[in-house]
Parts: C-alpha cells; sequence; structure tokens
C-alpha cells in the first residue's frame, strides 16, 4: 500500500500503530480470507437492510413525502438483503433460512427479481391499460386510453417488523461462521508461516 492509502487500516494498542499485512492472491491461504471476506461483505448488506428497517418502522406515512420516503427505505432493504443470496456469493455454504421465514423470504427474493429489478407487472407492481367510453349511450365512442398503476411495495410496520426479525436471525449465523473462519485463517497462517515472517512483510510494506 502507498503511504496514505485512504484504504488504510489502522488499528492501534495502548496509542501505538499495529504493523498489518494485507493477505492477498499471492498467498497460498487466500481461498480462507476471501471466504472471510465474502462473509462480511454480507453483513454489510444485513446491516443496511436493518437499518432502514428500523427506521422504516418507526416512520409514520403522514405525507406523500413520507410515503416516498418509505418506499424507498423498503426497496433499499429488499436488495441490500437479496444481494446476500446472488451468484458473487457463490462458494459459500448456503444460508439457513428458518422456516418460518420462508414465506417472507421468498417473497423478497420475487419482489427484487421482479419488480426492483426488471420493468413489468409483478405482484407488488401492476400497470394496466384501461379503455374510457362515453358514458352517453345515445353516443357511443371511445372518449380515452390509459394506464393507471398500482404498487404496494412500501409493506405495513407487521411485514417491516417480520423482515427484521429475519434479518437479524441471518445475521447471528453469519456472525457465527465468520468467527469460525477467523480462527480457521489465524491456525493455518501460525501453522504455515513464521509470526516473525509477518512481522518482516509488514515494515516491508510500510516502509
Amino acid at each position: 500500500m502507498k503511504k496514505g492509502d485512504p484504504f488504510e487500516p489502522v488499528h492501534k494498542i495502548n496509542g501505538k500503530k499495529c504493523p498489518c499485512v494485507v493477505l492477498d492472491q499471492e498467498h497460498p491461504d487466500y481461498k480462507i480470507a476471501r471466504t472471510l471476506c465474502r462473509l462480511n461483505s454480507i453483513l454489510i448488506d444485513l446491516n443496511s437492510a436493518e437499518d432502514c428497517l428500523k427506521i422504516l418502522i418507526k416512520s409514520d406515512k403522514k405525507t406523500q413525502v413520507c410515503s416516498i420516503i418509505q418506499q424507498s427505505l423498503y426497496t433499499h432493504a429488499v436488495v441490500a438483503y437479496c444481494k446476500c443470496f446472488i451468484s458473487s456469493k457463490q462458494g459459500l455454504k448456503k444460508i439457513n433460512i428458518d422456516n418460518k421465514f420462508l414465506d417472507i423470504h421468498k417473497e423478497l427474493l420475487n419482489t427484487r427479481h421482479e419488480y426492483v429489478a426488471h420493468a413489468g407487472n409483478s405482484q407488488e407492481f401492476q400497470i394496466k391499460p384501461y379503455v374510457w367510453l362515453n358514458p352517453n349511450l345515445n353516443d357511443k365512442k371511445i372518449i380515452g386510453i390509459s394506464c393507471i398503476s398500482l404498487s404496494t411495495i412500501s409493506p405495513d410496520k407487521e411485514k417491516s417488523e417480520k423482515f427484521l426479525k429475519l434479518v437479524d436471525s441471518i445475521k447471528k449465523e453469519i456472525l457465527e461462521r465468520k468467527q469460525k473462519t477467523e480462527i480457521a485463517l489465524e491456525k493455518y497462517l501460525l501453522n504455515e508461516y513464521s509470526i516473525d515472517y509477518f512481522y518482516k512483510i509488514s515494515n516491508k510494506k510500510s516502509s
């Protein structure tokens, strides 16, 4: 890393900066490190969804602006949650979903696939064309054609609370897996390398 790199991590103990080593693809242990990165990525997405849902549950839909904000919060929560199950997270052990949350889990994935990620009709958003006729039966004719949209993407409080409980249950599993992966990575590193090796390459990186 270059000096002043904004991505450079800083960790201190008793006011002293800890030496740091970045594990990259050159290390044979990168597979374990990559798994750890993927788990952290899932936690970031789950935390983002959790933050949106907590705000959403506390908010009141009193104006059109509030309604738009609520819909935006819920849409972001759906996107962040569903990112945990898309192809970029392949290689990880399947995330377990409690049976009591399977219905809302499937509904969220469907919302993401059909409404958020793709245009067109879905359960949450529908557009229908209407043909308007002259009410005067003595002058029968079409007086207009229009489309009317109906969106139910913004959920009620009960649904949001269930969504939040689902997120919390998955976070617990991911945190446990993250901790086990960190332990496995540390064990592997200390078996393969001496502690002096890490101090040596950390000094080279920082110089």
